[in-house]
């Protein structure tokens, strides 16, 4: 017996198989963390390939049954495709975490929201940065980024229960001030203690 799903996705994680084979990681909106199998994807031929691609939100169609769900059609509704490698490498952050702190096949229609809205607003201060809209501020990237990846963290920490509120870290990622003035070395170190509790205590 097989059963036909249709939903919104990010894809949030890709697996080679084989020789033209690839394995989806899917942050579906309404049935969570969804692995689906698409067969010769990897082929020039395929017309899947141009719509799948790590932080892309497409409107998938898949089939269960036996195994593995097979991949039976995409079509794309988003593309995150920021100017700045170091932005990119925010989104690649934030889907990574999604994979390791939650379970496949829960509920995790919030999840999908927020990172839907996190995406947008990295796609917003990509376009702020390249704007040069920020003057008489320097943007010390890096150290931006740093401070972002610890947002992201305690975002998902406190939605798991792991992690108390602090309103300081709930802040929109193109408030450049906001992002300045927490007290990074201290978040961090919180952070990061309760990060490692989760994933490897």
């Amino acid at each position: 017996m097989y059963t036909r799903f249709q939903t919104p996705a990010f894809i949030v994680k890709i697996q080679n198989r084989g020789e033209a084979d690839r394995v989806y990681l899917c942050l579906t909106r309404d049935h969570g963390l969804v692995r689906v199998s698409a067969r010769s994807v990897r082929k020039h031929t395929s017309k899947l390939r141009y719509h799948l691609h790590v932080l892309s939100r497409v409107d998938i169609e898949y089939v269960e049954g036996k195994g593995i769900a097979r991949l039976v059609g995409a079509q794309s509704l988003e593309h995150f495709r920021p100017i700045h490698p170091e932005i990119q490498q925010l989104g690649a952050y934030f889907a990574q975490l999604i994979t390791k702190l939650y379970r496949d096949g829960v509920d995790l229609v919030h999840v999908y929201e927020m990172l839907r809205e996190r995406m947008v607003q990295l796609q917003n201060l990509d376009e702020l940065i390249a704007s040069r809209k920020v003057e008489p501020y320097e943007i010390d990237i890096p150290d931006i980024v740093r401070r972002i990846r610890v947002c992201m963290a305690h975002e998902l920490l406190y939605d798991l229960g792991e992690a108390e509120e602090n309103p300081e870290l709930a802040i929109d990622y193109t408030d450049l001030d906001a992002l300045r003035n927490f007290a990074y070395a201290d978040a961090y170190s919180k952070t990061q203690e309760l990060l490692e509790g989760v994933l490897y205590g």
